[in-house]
């Protein structure tokens, strides 16, 4: 077996070839990032373990306080659990039908802006100058070329 010394090592990283090869140099994420609610691991892991924590309380807190045996509080505790996430699935879906914040008018909305650019593209200096000083949007000059 051949061994390669630092020195080989280092004339052969030089080359232009094999410096692509090189493992990238790790960035530095700046702290200041505010990330939403529910995209980090700490999120994530707290929204799993609040519903667990919070089954097995009821289920303890039902035999307990309410004097139910361990199947009839198995049986609540099922039925309680099934309705909140029902309840809190429709609430979300119908939060992001009145925001507008869908899959589908979300892939509208970007391809009618990629339309929007690339006729931008398409047009020369004068043309958009023209628009520019008819005082129109974008938006009325959209419809006005859909309807035509």
């Amino acid at each position: 077996m051949k061994s390669f010394s630092s020195s080989s090592m280092n004339s052969v990283n030089s080359g232009s070839r094999y410096s692509l090869l090189q493992a990238p140099k790790a960035v530095p994420e700046p702290e200041d990032d505010i990330v939403e609610f529910g995209y980090s691991r700490k999120d994530v892991i707290l929204l799993c373990t609040l519903p667990l924590v919070g089954g097995y309380a009821t289920y303890y807190g039902l035999q307990k306080f309410a004097g139910l045996n361990p199947i009839e509080a198995g049986n609540y505790v099922q039925v309680i659990f099934v309705f909140v996430l029902c309840v809190a699935w429709c609430g979300s879906y119908l939060f992001r039908v009145g925001t507008k914040n869908m899959t589908y008018t979300q892939q509208l909305k970007d391809y009618e802006e990629a339309v929007m650019e690339k006729r931008l593209a398409e047009m020369s200096d004068t043309e958009i100058e023209e628009i520019l000083s008819s005082g129109k949007t974008p938006e009325e000059i959209y419809r006005e070329e859909k309807k035509a």
